[in-house]
């Protein structure tokens, strides 16, 4: 059995080991959940790196929507003014519309021939004042679908000095078929002559309506 003075040289031993467990218990305590939180963090910055590309590449979607919304405007407006096909009935209810907004009472409007290239034709007869004429006129040159006249006649019952005055207009209206047509034909093939109306004629014709 030891005496009293081994046990009191034991003492400081047993307490050092006892702080050095104490010590290794804070310091396990304190490190494992250090590592832990340290594992937590990394996780984190990776997902808000992940969150802000998704963030970012919502974003770029958002403005190329808004884009591809506009040029699909500008698309839908090519289709409208320049159709892959004739739409006579559109065209129609254009040429309707114009002689209703200039006051004007249509006495007759023919689609007269469908031409190989793409381009209508139509016979659009009218009736109506000096002014609305002018009207129609200038609705035709700034229609949203190209209009050309090729043609404008006054009625032969008609007392120039006096309204309503009858015009006939002869009308072109082109459509896709003839940027196809053109790209198909040969270079050396000659360009198929358009119907036209000299200036003089133009002249002569708008001194005799007053416009």
């Amino acid at each position: 059995m030891p005496g009293p003075a081994q046990s009191n040289n034991q003492q400081p031993y047993l307490i050092f080991l006892e702080i050095l467990i104490i010590i290794v218990g804070l310091v396990w305590g304190i490190w494992q959940p250090m590592k832990t939180l340290r594992v937590l963090s990394s996780d984190i910055k990776q997902k808000k790196a992940a969150l802000e590309k998704v963030k970012s590449e919502e974003d770029q979607l958002i403005i190329l929507k808004r884009d591809f919304n506009k040029y699909q405007e500008k698309i839908d407006l090519l289709q409208v003014a320049m159709p892959s096909q004739p739409n006579v009935a559109d065209a129609l209810v254009a040429l309707e519309a114009i002689g209703s907004q200039a006051g004007a009472t249509i006495t007759e409007l023919t689609p007269t021939s469908e031409s190989k290239d793409g381009k209508i034709i139509f016979d659009y007869n009218v009736q109506s004042s000096f002014e609305g004429a002018k009207q129609i006129i200038s609705l035709l040159n700034n229609n949203l679908r190209p209009i050309k006249i090729i043609g404008i006649t006054l009625g032969a019952t008609t007392n120039a000095t006096e309204e309503p005055i009858n015009l006939t207009f002869q009308l072109e209206m082109p459509y896709l078929a003839d940027i196809g047509a053109t790209l198909n034909n040969s270079p050396n093939s000659p360009a198929p002559a358009e119907p036209s109306i000299s200036a003089d004629e133009v002249s002569d014709e708008t001194n005799v309506i007053g416009l």
